[in-house]
């Protein structure tokens, strides 16, 4: 393809060119980013946060954010303190008191349990002049009204989650209209049960029958139930169920109890969220199909860069969809599950 005249350079000027350059290289005339935006491993050293967790060391998804949190602290110089909830709503809004009163100059905090209750003591953290940001659950409400002062969020679209994996079943496991399969999630809590209910739409438009089994509500009879008993309850009850949809935890201790109860990885499939140890485990056992990830490596990370940005430059409140890839069960069993 030939150039227009003015697109050609001869080679007299491109030598000229260069010349300059170099000159300029002589001179140290050539420009650099200002002092403060030079590359320092230690940018962000004197800067305190508090990364409130969900879950407890142990927990396959909980781990894994807090990875990225020290992912983060490592490559950024911060100091961050983490503080595990074990979703338990008094430990959260006690920890978010308990972090407020201590003046750290930002907060990463998740969106579940209690968040009625979290919600104005965000906003006395902000009247305290300290950044939050939030992840895996959404303040939807905060996010537009303190944007501006540094409030984001890193994790999925969780309605669009759910109907993204819902949308994918029928296809990927070639079930006819009409087959039953069971969705095992927690509906009865508002903020958990976004995703679920998607799935569910996504499930019933596809053509399939569709059974809602709760596990929160089980969880908090006397005694309580957990997912694989309801799980296992619902099939003795029910043996033309062809599939299980999962959002209610992780996915190993499934896959264990139906092995236990002598129901095969072909009898009964699993699809369901987050690719981590415990779904990888219950992949190389042969259940977990097909898995949705929402990445929570980036959960961890992207919150503690957030308060960084917003302490440092002024960087107002990013919103971060995590969501990310379907995987087969050959994909997820295959790692890597180790430190990054």
């Amino acid at each position: 393809m030939k150039l227009s005249s003015k697109a050609t350079f001869s080679r007299k000027s491109i030598w000229a060119l260069s010349l300059i350059l170099l000159c300029a290289l002589g001179a140290g005339l050539v420009l650099t980013p200002p002092r403060d935006l030079a590359p320092s491993r230690h940018r962000f050293g004197d800067l305190d946060i508090v990364f409130i967790m969900g879950g407890a060391p142990g927990q396959p998804i909980s781990d894994t954010v807090a990875m990225g949190v020290r992912a983060a602290e490592r490559d950024l110089g911060c100091k961050v303190e983490m503080r595990w909830t074990h979703w338990s709503e008094e430990r959260i809004t006690g920890q978010l008191t308990n972090a407020i009163e201590s003046a750290p100059d930002g907060i990463c905090l998740i969106g579940f349990p209690a968040q009625d209750a979290l919600v104005p003591l965000i906003e006395s953290a902000f009247e305290e002049g300290i950044a939050v940001t939030s992840l895996n659950v959404p303040f939807d409400g905060l996010e537009s009204r303190y944007a501006a002062q540094g409030f984001g969020y890193a994790g999925q679209d969780l309605a669009g989650a759910g109907q993204r994996l819902g949308a994918a079943v029928r296809r990927y496991f070639d079930l006819a209209p009409g087959t039953r399969v069971a969705l095992l999630g927690a509906f009865s809590t508002l903020a958990r049960s976004v995703r679920p209910l998607g799935c569910l739409e996504a499930l019933e438009q596809s053509g399939l029958r569709v059974d809602r089994l709760d596990v929160d509500a089980a969880r908090a009879q006397t005694p309580p139930l957990s997912a694989e008993q309801v799980l296992l309850a619902h099939l003795k009850e029910n043996d033309d169920v062809r599939l299980c949809v999962y959002d209610g935890g992780p996915m190993l201790p499934i896959a264990n109890a139906l092995k236990m109860a002598g129901v095969s990885a072909d009898r009964l499939p699993l699809a369901g969220f987050d690719v981590d140890l415990s779904s990888a485990m219950a992949a190389e056992m042969g259940y977990a199909r097909l898995l949705l990830d929402q990445q929570p490596f980036l959960q961890g990370y992207l919150p503690v860069l957030q308060i960084c940005l917003t302490r440092r430059f002024g960087v107002s409140g990013l919103h971060f969809d995590t969501g990310g890839s379907l995987y087969d069960g050959s994909t997820a069993a295959s790692g890597p599950w180790g430190n990054p």
